[in-house]
């Protein structure tokens, strides 16, 4: 047994039928009652009882006004059961008025057809068969009282039995309408809810894309933006958030680029580096031809993916090279170096020959340094990723160092986030951070006589991103230098290798990391500082590093 809200098979209730069956409810109760009141049409309406019209005509109207004024309340959601006892109610209620006319020639019988084809648009069930079997019963029950009790023609008997099948026909031709209609509906919907379902699966995948995408349409307005090109291009500034509806000449550097492919689309774009970001970004742009107009689809995408590639090549060239150069220079170079020991040995030696054997020891060591850098570089192993506590793993850092040292240098560590993650190898960041902490002591030494670093980490302004600034006291690099400090096999120092930043800046690029120097910062605590090397990291929770899986990690080295 059904409840009162769904005394059918059919609880999605049209609500267009319901509203224009309502109105058309009332102004029928209005028509038929002011007709008979004003006199028109005498001859047909209460023709056979009078009175019985009136009331029949005057309760209908009163009733019909009163379930309106509820349904527009209501918003036209009354439940099943109550438009299953208005259609009942209007069947009584015509009845009623066709017998008070004298029957069916009145003609107001045929007043039934809409509605018993209005409850088989709401009722798609057997309630719609048995509308039109009440229908059908009370008009043969007149037919038959006008016979047999007030003696009028039994002609009105095959009418009504016509009427009466006629009602049923047009309850299954419309209930087969209107089951098809709702066949029609759920098809829709159902596919409209999957419609909807790959384009909340659509939008995620291309926000979780690492790949920016951005669509701009003829004019150049941004209408969808994923969150990789928000973070390319420098768009999470409070000040000037990038979002669909902005104009690409927003972007200077971007928009750029889009007019060059815009007149010479065979072109391929040069990387370039927005203004704000410390990124390096390559844009590929294609059309898109639909009927609302043209659209443009950019990729930017960053290169660090290109340059861990070309990392990977150039790793395989150096270990060739470093396979021959253990062959052709370690063997004369251990000879040079036996030789000088040799020469030392020797008390025959003249005196001013003792700063020569020096010399040819102390170069054939930096020579000897110089092959072991470059063969730690070709051995190269894939990074074994772990995610690491920043703050936790400094501490550490800066005890084993202190041990080491024996306190004869210093470091600070500062931050504000002590819940910062990183997803780096432990061993590569202990060999970057301590080439950069000796490179700031070395500094320091020398501009203030104390072997000072200083590290602090937080997150960038921008990007979110996890980084560690390493600060000195020294006048920082020369303008004209800071283009190549990271070119291998250059130095400023007289025994430096020139192989310590180059090597650093590889160990973060394999861990897909940035290493920069930043120029003219101070130092918050202490004497300004010429500039300081930060180390950008990637996001922990977004790096997929192929086969290597993060993995919780204590502070290790």
């Amino acid at each position: 047994m059904q409840n009162k809200g769904h005394l059918d098979n059919n609880p999605n209730v049209p609500a267009g039928v319901v509203r224009v069956y309502a109105y058309y409810r009332f102004l029928l109760a209005t028509l038929l009652l002011g007709m008979f009141l004003a006199g028109f049409a005498s001859n047909v309406f209460g023709t056979a009882h009078a009175r019985v019209f009136l009331g029949t005509a005057s309760i209908y109207f009163v009733l019909t006004t009163v379930q309106l004024s509820a349904q527009i309340w209501s918003r036209f959601r009354s439940p099943l059961y109550i438009q299953f006892i208005n259609l009942l109610l209007d069947i009584v209620a015509l009845n009623l008025l066709m017998y008070a006319s004298g029957g069916l020639n009145s003609g107001l019988g045929f007043l039934l057809l809409v509605t018993v084809a209005t409850g088989s648009l709401i009722f798609t069930g057997q309630l719609a068969l048995l509308l039109a079997a009440c229908a059908s019963i009370l008009v043969i029950v007149g037919a038959i009282l006008n016979v047999e009790v007030f003696g009028r023609s039994d002609l009105t008997l095959v009418p009504a039995g016509m009427l009466g099948a006629l009602l049923f026909v047009i309850a299954l031709l419309f209930r087969n309408i209107n089951k098809r209609l709702q066949d029609s509906q759920s098809i829709a919907l159902r596919e409209a809810d999957q419609a909807a379902h790959l384009q909340r699966l659509n939008t995620l995948i291309i926000n979780r894309m690492r790949t920016g995408i951005i669509l701009v349409d003829a004019s150049a307005e941004i209408k969808l933006i994923n969150s990789a090109a928000i973070e390319h291009l420098g768009g999470h500034k409070p000040g000037s958030p990038l979002a669909g509806g902005r104009p690409l000449q927003s972007i200077p550097e971007l928009y750029k680029q889009y007019e060059r492919w815009t007149a010479y689309p065979w072109l391929r774009n040069p990387p370039i580096s927005v203004s704000g970001t410390d990124e390096t970004i390559q844009c590929n742009f294609a059309s898109l031809e639909e009927e609302q107009g043209r659209h443009t689809i950019i990729f930017i995408e960053d290169t660090r993916s290109t340059a861990q590639s070309a990392q990977q090549l150039k790793l395989g060239s150096l270990g060739r090279l470093a396979a021959s150069m253990a062959h052709e220079i370690r063997n004369p170079l251990g000879a040079i170096s036996h030789a000088a020991q040799l020469l030392e040995e020797n008390r025959n030696l003249p005196e001013d020959a003792v700063p020569l054997t020096d010399i040819i020891s102390r170069h054939s060591a930096r020579v000897n340094q110089i092959i072991d850098s470059i063969l730690q570089l070709s051995r190269q192993q894939a990074p074994e990723f772990k995610k690491l506590n920043l703050a936790d793993w400094l501490k550490h850092y800066a005890n084993e160092r202190a041990d080491a040292t024996s306190g004869a240098s210093t470091i600070e560590i500062s931050g504000e986030d002590a819940g910062i993650q990183v997803l780096f190898d432990p061993l590569h960041l202990n060999q970057v951070v301590t080439n950069l902490v000796e490179n700031a002591q070395r500094y320091s030494r020398e501009a203030t006589g104390a072997s000072w670093a200083h590290l602090e980490f937080h997150r960038h302004p921008r990007t979110l991103l996890p980084c560690l600034d390493v600060f000195d006291r020294g006048p920082g690099v020369d303008d004209n230098n800071v283009g190549q400090i990271f070119e291998p096999f250059f130095t400023t120092s007289h025994s430096g290798t020139g192989l310590g930043l180059y090597l650093a800046k590889e160990h973060c690029e394999f861990n897909y990391a940035t290493l920069s120097y930043v120029k003219g910062a101070t130092d918050e605590d202490d004497a300004p500082s010429g500039g300081f090397f930060r180390i950008t990291f990637a996001h922990p929770d977004q790096l997929l590093p192929g086969k290597q899986h993060a993995q919780a990690h204590r502070p290790d080295r």
